[in-house]
């Protein structure tokens, strides 16, 4: 089955959220580059994603679509992925009218923090 993915265009509470999905709210962790999080229970600060090297954005897309092909994303998850703005949208359709993931590749990005995603367990 699919992984479990929450949207939030509001404010963000990490720990009602998990607890809606049977989650010990201990055990969930938010990472965003909203400043104004700063100190929020649960939630790490991190720097505003731009781009990631070409090898790193290879891997990350195999990843992606061996766990969720777009394929299987809901119309209205597309709609609000299509919502961005320009230079953060994740996804696009292609030239035959297929959607795709969509990820920003910089010449010599720094080194973006993946974990190591051959290890990563998961069901299709």
């Amino acid at each position: 089955s699919s992984p479990r993915i929450v949207l939030t265009c509001g404010q963000k509470r990490v720990e009602d959220t998990a607890e809606h999905m049977g989650y010990l709210p201990d055990r969930a962790f938010l990472w965003d580059d909203n400043a104004e999080l700063e100190g929020s229970h649960n939630v790490f600060v991190v720097d505003k994603f731009s781009d990631m090297n070409s090898h790193q954005a290879k891997q990350l897309h195999s990843f992606i679509n061996s766990v969720l092909p777009s394929s299987q994303l809901s119309l209205q998850t597309v709609r609000f992925m299509l919502g961005a703005k320009r230079t953060e949208v994740s996804v696009c359709y292609n030239t035959d009218g297929v959607l795709q993931y969509q990820i920003r590749e910089g010449k010599e990005g720094r080194p973006f923090p993946l974990p190591p995603l051959d290890a990563v367990s998961h069901d299709r």
